[in-house]
């Protein structure tokens, strides 16, 4: 193909797209018509107007060099014979239709070159634009698909969002409320603390101690001390203190109503001051407050069964503003240092009134003996010697002091039940017969009667009811043997023996120390324990506890 007919045939294609992409649907696709499948008219037309406007041009030359010949012939009109003039035109007009026959075919050669080609093309298009259509419309689907997904995705990210939102507002709170919960724990383990210490220490300042260590660890203070109301004086003095720098407030005796700790006592509410630094220099203790370097300041009364025990100061070198819960705990730690001191007075009131009936019980106990022993005056002095020399082998028997105390009441009241004896046998200057001896062996059954319904004596009642038990059960009142013999008679009981071989009586007369501690060996194993003759037996006792025939 010539290069006339390619230009004309890619110029015929570039318009023959052009013209598909103005025919389109508005979507943007290509559409073809039934006429345009194997040939475009408007290609056809496009040619047949080159070709038309070529032949116009080529025209225009012809009759160019026509005019030019013409001229040229006129000029040479008379030199030149007039068949050649007319040869020339022959050959001229010749030209002329030869050239437009030739544009003619070439012209209908490209068109059906283009023609065919178009045809091809359009086939290759056809297939093409419907992948196109098709790729579109899925782009198009896509783009919807892609539109409704990225509005999903906002909605549920918007959704997401707010409940991240609140799952951090719950978060923090659970948060805060865990943290409250272990504020909450370790306050009440601070109480929990401070109650056992109570509850395990009689001594008030051991308890004040811990309960001033708990506060300043929990509360963060620097400084506390507890002031008690001294009943007498009514003044409010310093007994006990920690976190100080220097001993000046160990001074501290105030007055009710005198000072902040004063006005806490008669006002009976919680005083503070946030700022110390900002009152008067000339209130109390003010010096040594400045001294200290104190900032904030609390006073919290001590009230225990509606009455005033004392005052509690809390200090902190810093500016210290604490909430609500805070000073509730302050207060509450309060209640139980005022329940501490005043389970300590509680206390010591009944140890002393303990004290006293335990005087007066062990006066009683020893006036009986007394009158046991000048109800006989044979046995004068016999209840004294008999109780020291119990208490003596009790204690080298390893007897704990707690015990010892009930060892000494039964020694004291072990012929108690003598009393329900008539004196015509306890007194009788000779042998008890059979009768007689029936009664004396009732004393112990009679001590037994008369001290167990005192509650008091009930651990005393070992030796006054079983000191004349023998170790190899032939004993009385109840025959026990051995260990079954409880352990404070079983040493009274060697005791009683001896005081008495030493001592006269109505049927007989008193034998020495030596002849005494012979007579206690050989009953060593019948009549008592062993291990409390070996006892008895390696002590030196003093002369005054031993009283013999030569005494008399």
């Amino acid at each position: 193909m010539s290069g006339v007919s390619k230009m004309f045939s890619f110029k015929s294609i570039s318009n023959s797209l052009n013209v598909r992409a103005r025919g389109g649907s508005g979507t943007g696709s290509f559409q073809m018509t039934d006429n345009a499948k194997y040939k475009n008219p408007d290609i056809i037309n496009a040619i047949n107007r080159s070709v038309r406007l070529l032949n116009a041009v080529v025209l225009i030359i012809v009759f160019t060099l026509l005019f030019v010949n013409v001229k040229i012939l006129y000029a040479v009109l008379d030199y030149i014979p007039s068949f050649s003039v007319v040869a020339m035109l022959t050959v001229a007009s010749s030209l002329v239709v030869i050239s437009m026959f030739l544009v003619r075919v070439i012209s209908v050669r490209a068109i059906k070159e283009i023609t065919e080609y178009d045809g091809r093309v359009n086939d290759l298009l056809m297939s093409n634009l419907q992948e196109i259509d098709d790729r579109i419309a899925a782009e198009e689907k896509l783009k919807r698909s892609h539109d409704e997904l990225e509005n999903r995705v906002k909605e549920r990210t918007s959704k997401l969002l707010k409940s991240v939102r609140t799952l951090e507002e719950h978060l923090t709170e659970r948060k805060r409320a865990e943290n409250m919960v272990q504020l909450q724990f370790r306050r009440l383990n601070t109480l929990r603390s401070i109650e056992r210490a109570i509850s395990s220490s009689l001594d008030l300042r051991v308890s004040l101690d811990i309960i001033l260590d708990q506060i300043i660890t929990q509360v963060g203070i620097d400084a506390a001390v507890v002031l008690l109301l001294n009943q007498n004086t009514q003044t409010l003095e310093y007994v006990c203190g920690t976190g100080f720098r220097t001993g000046a407030l160990k001074h501290t005796r105030l007055r009710l109503g005198e000072g902040n700790a004063g006005r806490a006592a008669v006002e009976r509410r919680t005083l503070r001051i946030m700022n110390l630094k900002e009152t008067p220099a000339g209130f109390i203790r003010s010096r040594q407050f400045r001294e200290e370097g104190f900032a904030t300041y609390f006073a919290v009364p001590l009230i225990a069964k509606g009455q005033v025990r004392g005052v509690l100061e809390l200090f902190s070198r810093a500016v210290l503003d604490l909430g609500p819960e805070w000073v509730e705990f302050i207060e509450t730690v309060g209640n139980q240092a005022a329940i501490a001191i005043d389970s300590t007075a509680m206390f010591e009131g009944l140890q002393r009134s303990n004290i006293e009936l335990t005087l007066a019980y062990d006066t009683t106990i020893e006036g009986w003996s007394r009158a046991m022993d000048l109800r006989d005056k044979e046995t004068e002095g016999h209840t004294r010697r008999v109780t020291e020399m119990t208490i003596r082998i009790a204690r080298e028997l390893g007897m704990k002091e707690e015990e010892i105390v009930n060892v000494r009441r039964g020694a004291l009241l072990h012929d108690m039940g003598k009393m329900g004896v008539p004196d015509n046998i306890l007194l009788k200057p000779g042998p008890l017969n059979e009768e007689e001896w029936k009664i004396m062996k009732m004393h112990p059954v009679y001590a037994y009667e008369m001290l167990y319904p005192i509650e008091y004596l009930r651990p005393a009642l070992d030796i006054p009811y079983c000191h004349h038990e023998k170790w190899d059960g032939t004993g009385y009142p109840r025959g026990l043997k051995k260990t079954e013999i409880p352990f404070a008679a079983r040493i009274f009981a060697v005791v009683d023996v001896f005081d008495a071989a030493c001592s006269d009586r109505p049927y007989r007369s008193a034998i020495s120390q030596e002849q005494a501690l012979s007579h206690i060996r050989s009953l060593s194993g019948t009549h008592f324990e062993p291990r409390v003759v070996d006892k008895f037996l390696k002590i030196e006792w003093r002369t005054d506890l031993v009283k013999t025939g030569a005494d008399k």
